[in-house]
């Protein structure tokens, strides 16, 4: 793929997918033999090009799981009765949310939160779960739900996940901070609780990835490219689907193929 890109001058940079199973895997075997905490040691004390994410021909290629998969999974994970999420002692909990709304005049107060969000009919609603960890609905649930602490924090880290991303207004040390504020706060996470309250393993893994990944393809840029600026936003596979759309809908199938 790399070769045919080069061809035609094209040079690919990251790999996304739909955070599923089988790519994860083969993204973390591709980077078994990477160690970016290795190589950033390297490159602050040599000052020398970095090789986390290079492949044999010199090319850099890193990979992100795309971040509203991750968020619409963290959703399923609230109706997962195999799980009782707990972030130390506080209980993350979907009934948090229901409790919210049952507060007198809360629709009207004009949160965006609706009862339909709660339903998991359609497990791929990210609009739903985007309203359901929206700022307004954390405040909230701080004012008017006792003992949801639990939840409000699991919803900051999920949104701060997906915002350091898709936000385009964000600068770009933002972004880096954000994704590292969300991989060490699941990893905080991870030993305070037993493995089923926690995120399911492959969502940490995609997490992890995620914030290796941004950073080492922010010191590439940096070292390589500085006049180039770096569209975070359009990292994660769903942005890519969508110019694929919007390409296949100008020119039809047959014409975009070709």
């Amino acid at each position: 793929m790399h070769e045919m890109a080069q061809k035609e001058n094209i040079t690919i940079l990251s790999h996304a997918s739909d955070a599923v199973p089988s790519s994860l895997l083969a993204m973390k075997k591709s980077l078994k033999d990477s160690s970016l905490e290795r190589e950033i040691r390297r490159f602050r004390r040599t000052n020398v090009r970095l090789n986390f994410g290079f492949q044999n021909n010199g090319s850099i290629c890193v990979y992100f799981q795309d971040m509203l998969h991750q968020a619409t999974k963290a959703r399923s994970l609230l109706r997962n009765s195999n799980y009782i999420l707990k972030i130390g002692a506080k209980h993350v909990q979907i009934e948090h949310l229901e409790m919210l709304l049952a507060v007198p005049g809360m629709v009207e107060q004009s949160i965006g939160l609706r009862k339909a969000d709660l339903i998991l009919e359609d497990k791929m609603n990210f609009p739903a779960m985007e309203r359901m960890m929206s700022v307004e609905v954390e405040r909230a649930l701080k004012l008017h739900v006792p003992g949801s602490e639990g939840t409000q924090l699991f919803f900051r880290i999920i949104r701060t996940a997906v915002e350091s991303f898709i936000d385009p207004t964000l600068d770009i040390l933002t972004r880096v901070e954000g994704v590292w504020y969300v991989n060490f706060a699941t990893l905080g996470w991870k030993r305070s609780v037993p493995s089923m309250a926690f995120l399911t393993p492959h969502q940490a893994a995609c997490i992890n990835i995620n914030a290796h990944s941004l950073l080492g393809l922010c010191l590439y840029f940096n070292e390589s490219h500085p006049d180039i600026p770096l569209a975070c936003e359009r990292l994660g596979s769903q942005a890519c689907e969508k110019v694929f759309r919007l390409a296949r809908a100008m020119g039809g199938t047959l014409s975009l193929a070709k």
